[in-house]
């Protein structure tokens, strides 16, 4: 009678085989266990007919890039698989707590997350060092924009060059193209701040070189002028002021502030200057219509203002004798009668400082007030005495 025996399966313990053992006394049966490399080489074996096809096909001289390529692949499989079971190997003997229920041990979490963040940041700075700046970018358009314009022109010229009676029309075109060049290839502050200059050294500079050239000695101004910082109020436009001729304050409503060493200490060292060491004659406030600093002299408001507010307080007296006015006869306009009012304070303040009292009573200096309204492209002038001469209109 044949004999049974029991095979009973134990857990399959972490070494090269796989035991199977009877429940008996008979002898044990040993299954090997395949490794990952093995499989992986059964799996790139052919069948032994189409090895043998290729064979006569490579005695024969035909070419076969294919089986380089398998034996590569191969290569690389077999290399990796080795890799593979390394690893595994290395993260098993690597004692301490795994992350999850797997065998990864913790200890190699933090280098390999610091060595992919590492990489990450490498590949970052490689990406933005090789991207190109947007200065580039607008560097690169402005010229590719010059090269039509340039084009543009010279076709233009060649068009045009048989053409006499299109002479003009062709100079007014090739001038509009070069504008427009220039305008395209430069930002506008730096174009214009080239271009005034080019102007000035033209028509100017180069026309008056022994005018500049003693100038470059020294100034004698004649005039010495507060002037309101205003853009539109340009005193050496509005009164033809030439290089050498006028010294020049310019602040908030063309103030004059009363004599103070510590408070208003730049205008005093500004008129102290003028009138001790370079002589002038005439010292002329200028004031205009439309003034934002008079306005806000008369309207204070509610925002609070750091410096201006404080400033314009200099001019007070002169609001409260418009608004006096004002309450006894409505004014049409009481900002302008401020205005003017304003100059007046002005002259007075500089009638504080004794050295320009000194030399207005040797009369060798002379204060004016000015009133520039360029609404109606007129100007008015007076002396300190506050008489009004007739008004200049253009």
């Amino acid at each position: 009678m044949a004999s049974h025996h029991l095979l009973l399966l134990r857990p399959w313990p972490p070494g090269p085989s796989l035991r199977l053992r009877a429940h008996s006394t008979a002898t044990p049966i040993i299954f090997p266990t395949p490794s990952l490399s093995h499989i992986l080489r059964q799996r790139r074996r052919k069948p032994a007919s189409l090895m043998a096809k290729r064979k006569t096909e490579q005695e024969a001289g035909i070419r076969i890039p294919e089986e380089r390529k398998d034996s590569r692949e191969g290569a690389k499989e077999e290399k990796v698989a080795s890799l593979i079971e390394l690893t595994g190997k290395v993260t098993r003997a690597l004692p301490g707590p795994r992350i999850g229920q797997t065998p990864f041990p913790w200890i190699l979490a933090v280098p390999l997350a610091y060595i992919g963040f590492s990489l990450i940041t490498v590949l970052v700075k490689a990406v933005w060092q090789f991207s190109p700046p947007k200065e580039s970018s607008k560097k690169l358009t402005r010229v590719m924009a010059n090269a039509s314009f340039e084009e543009a022109i010279d076709g233009l010229k060649k068009l045009l060059s048989g053409k006499e009676e299109l002479g003009p029309i062709a100079a007014m075109k090739i001038a509009q193209l070069t504008n427009e060049l220039q305008a395209s290839s430069v930002p506008y502050p730096v174009e214009r701040m080239k271009t005034g200059f080019e102007y000035f050294k033209k028509e100017k500079y180069e026309k008056e070189t022994q005018l500049f050239q003693e100038l470059a000695k020294r100034q004698r101004p004649k005039f010495m002028v507060f002037a309101c910082s205003d853009s539109r109020v340009c005193p050496s436009h509005i009164l033809n002021f030439q290089p050498g001729e006028a010294f020049m304050v310019r602040n908030i409503a063309n103030m004059v502030p009363p004599y103070d060493q510590t408070k208003y200490a730049g205008a005093g060292a500004a008129i102290e200057y003028a009138v001790l060491h370079l002589k002038v004659e005439n010292i002329v406030v200028i004031g205009h219509s439309c003034c934002g600093g008079i306005a806000r002299l008369m309207s204070p408001g509610t925002t609070s203002t750091d410096f201006i507010d404080e400033w314009v307080k200099i001019c007070l007296p002169a609001r409260q004798k418009v608004r006096k006015e004002h309450d006894s006869s409505p004014l049409q306009d009481p900002c302008s009668k401020c205005e003017k009012e304003a100059v007046n304070v002005s002259l007075g303040n500089l009638l504080t400082y004794p050295f320009v009292k000194k030399a207005v009573e040797n009369k060798t200096l002379a204060l004016h007030g000015g009133y520039y309204d360029f609404l109606n492209g007129s100007f008015e002038t007076w002396d300190v005495d506050f008489g009004f001469t007739p008004a200049f209109k253009v």
